[in-house]
């Protein structure tokens, strides 16, 4: 029987706020199958620089939320598991102790602890291949399986693109009437397979973007 232990928090950030992979070799940390959806398992996957394998740190109080940066989607315990082996997924954040993690440096690379039960971000049974599942576990002698490496990533790739919410992909920005002319309104539409619905993003540091139609060549403002 495991008896639940939180933790204390960090008492400095050891991470900037911002995008990352959390990587382990040359593999990742994803929202499995780049799904979207609440209730996504995270595991390992080789690195295709998608969106749901980034991730966005925010640090409050001693603590991160690990924000998947495709679904908007938080790391979280499952069912607020207790106990060594407690699976992690992807949750709607709701700012509970379950979804906060404190991260350790360890030499060059990092441990994720979570708040709720004091257990750490391991991979089962310590491998890094594609495919393997991700839980939380009592820290281990070795720290096999449980080191973590952080890469800044662009939060936004460069090229054209669709913009939609978060909440489906069914529907688009786009120029009203196909306009192409300065001031068109910019709405939500129905994802089609148009230039007006396209936009070029092109990252300009300090994850700020100019944002281009393809139709019209102007700038979203």
């Amino acid at each position: 029987f495991y008896s639940l232990k939180g933790t204390e928090g960090a008492t400095t950030a050891v991470l900037a706020d911002g995008c990352y992979t959390i990587k382990v070799s040359k593999k990742v940390l994803e929202a499995e199958s780049g799904a979207m959806t609440a209730g996504t398992n995270a595991r390992i996957a080789t690195n295709a620089d998608t969106a749901t394998q980034k991730w966005y740190l925010t640090y409050q109080n001693g603590f991160y939320t690990v924000t998947n940066v495709g679904s908007g989607l938080v790391l979280s315990l499952q069912t607020n598991g207790e106990v060594p082996g407690t699976n992690v997924q992807l949750a709607a954040a709701d700012g509970s102790d379950a979804q906060l993690w404190r991260i350790d440096k360890v030499g060059s690379s990092y441990v994720l602890v979570n708040k709720y039960n004091g257990l750490i971000l391991d991979r089962v049974d310590s491998k890094s291949t594609a495919g393997t599942n991700v839980d939380v576990y009592r820290a281990k002698s070795n720290k096999a399986g449980e080191k973590w490496t952080f890469a800044q990533a662009a939060l936004v790739t460069d090229g054209y693109m669709n913009i939609h919410t978060a909440l489906s992909s069914k529907y688009v920005l786009g120029v009203k009437d196909l306009s192409t002319k300065s001031g068109a309104s910019v709405v939500l539409l129905k994802s089609a397979d148009n230039q007006a619905y396209k936009w070029k993003v092109k990252g300009q540091g300090n994850e700020k973007y100019l944002i281009k139609n393809m139709n019209s060549n102007l700038y979203l403002g």
